[in-house]
């Protein structure tokens, strides 16, 4: 049993797998889909260029950007893109942020008050009551006349005085924007205020707050963002060999070779090679590749709307396709285009990586117990289940005394969800240019070469120690 929440919250950061051993050394650039919206903006038909984007295209884009400098964009949004660009963005931990909603918008307002309105109308009747059910109650005139001076006060009233309402529990620049914004739907469209004001006093808020909880991941599920269970499927092992004679047989039909000079990022070789050979397919890869990004949102902790860590996810991602194409095609990029334009998806790349480090990861573990160092059964079983933040902490904990602080985080590194290595600048490391050290997902065959070595390394350090 543990003792500790912060050890348990280390474990779940383990079992997460990326925000241990951050990349802060640039192997390769990798960047989310953006768009051009100005030059949409001097189209001939502005709101049409611009609803033919996807709607993460157009939110990657205004967050890039801040949305308050492209407020021209915002009036020519679809109600799809306006309600997706929220389901990304208001949302934290599962929970529903009004703040977040309302800087959205404020921004309307400033391009026109009744927009404000407009644009609020247009989400699930479930959002716009689980947004506000927390903070906004009304109350009749009856109620009014019934209170203190003092809880009159508070109170704000609606022409006529017939009605009033009150905003409590908000941050000061979201209670104005709140009360702004019943005095703008007062003013435009006095019914659905009212009408509001109704839901929001009589209606459950935790029912509309779950219902929306479900609409949002349905339409998520779209983008790829898709349930614990699926995200795990892309962590299940394929079979290496299998897969590797798949590709031999490719090689040998192929009549020409274009070899690889360039062992940084394979995949962006491919990806030029492929420019003149796949043009029609590369967009359509691409996209993929944002959806493999989406998907591991789930079992890393990522929300929706961290485009930090979604970055760090592609890249992540990148990485491990590049490893793949580069194994499988031994170095030629004519058949690495192949292979990912025509005869492997991403996710299948992606897995194939994975695959690849868990042999490597189970004959680290078999050879450490054949060497009499311990007993590797429960790290293997836990290695075989995909309980990556056990089998780490077990690692720290057996390890730390025999190999030292330094080589043990190596070896964590290599055994999390994704296998990271150290790399310098000179992309050679040991363990006194530790501390300089910049950890990266491994992406090439000579990071996984350096990797090996220092396993090998691991494995002989730990022997004689034990011995």
């Amino acid at each position: 049993m543990r003792h500790s929440l912060s050890e348990d919250s280390v474990v779940s950061l383990y079992d997460q797998g990326h925000k241990i051993f951050r990349n802060n050394f640039e192997n390769f650039m990798v960047s989310l889909p953006l768009v051009d919206l100005e030059k949409a903006l001097e189209s001939s038909n502005p709101k049409k260029t611009i609803q033919s984007y996807s709607p993460q295209e157009v939110y990657f884009t205004l967050k890039a950007k801040d949305p308050s400098n492209l407020l021209s964009v915002l009036p020519h949004l679809s109600s799809e893109q306006f309600v997706k660009i929220v389901d990304y963005d208001v949302w934290k931990s599962d929970e529903l942020v009004t703040k977040k909603l309302f800087s959205w918008l404020d921004l309307y307002k400033k391009i026109e008050p009744k927009m404000m309105i407009d644009r609020y109308r247009e989400l699930d009747e479930e959002y716009q009551i689980a947004a506000l059910s927390q903070y906004v109650k009304a109350y009749t005139e009856e109620e009014y006349e019934k209170m203190s001076e003092a809880e009159q006060d508070s109170l704000f009233a609606f022409p006529g005085k017939e009605l009033y309402f009150s905003v409590v529990g908000l941050d000061k620049e979201t209670h104005e924007s709140v009360i702004n914004f019943f005095e703008i739907a007062g003013e435009h469209n006095i019914q659905y205020a009212a009408s509001l004001l109704a839901e929001l006093t009589y209606n459950p808020p935790h029912e509309a707050h779950e219902l929306i909880r479900q609409f949002r991941k349905a339409r998520l599920e779209e983008d790829g963002f898709v349930s614990i269970e699926e995200a795990t499927s892309f962590f299940r092992r394929l079979d290496v060999e299998k897969i590797k004679k798949e590709a031999s047989v490719l090689s040998r039909e192929k009549n020409n070779q274009v070899l690889s000079l360039v062992t940084e990022d394979f995949l962006k070789e491919v990806f030029s090679y492929s420019e003149s050979h796949y043009k029609e397919k590369i967009s359509s890869v691409q996209k993929n590749f944002l959806l493999l990004a989406n998907a591991l949102t789930e079992v890393t902790g990522v929300e929706v709307g961290d485009l930090f860590e979604l970055k760090q996810l592609m890249k992540t991602a990148h990485g491990y396709v590049s490893l793949a194409l580069e194994i499988l095609s031994e170095g030629d990029i004519a058949l690495g285009a192949k292979l990912l334009m025509e005869k492997y998806h991403v996710k299948d790349l992606f897995r194939f990586s994975l695959s690849y480090f868990y042999q490597i990861k189970s004959e680290f573990l078999l050879t450490l117990e054949k060497n009499g160092v311990c007993n590797t059964k429960k790290m293997r079983d836990e290695l075989d289940t995909l309980k990556y933040g056990a089998l780490l902490d077990r690692l720290d904990r057996e390890f730390l005394g025999i190999l030292g602080f330094e080589a043990t985080e190596l070896l964590k590194a290599f055994f999390g969800r994704f296998s990271f290595a150290p790399v310098t600048k000179n992309r050679e490391y040991n363990e006194e240019t530790f501390k300089t050290l910049s950890f990266a997902p491994i992406s090439s065959l000579a990071q996984l070469h350096q990797a090996k070595l220092y396993l090998h390394k691991l494995q002989e350090s730990a022997a004689l120690k034990k011995a």
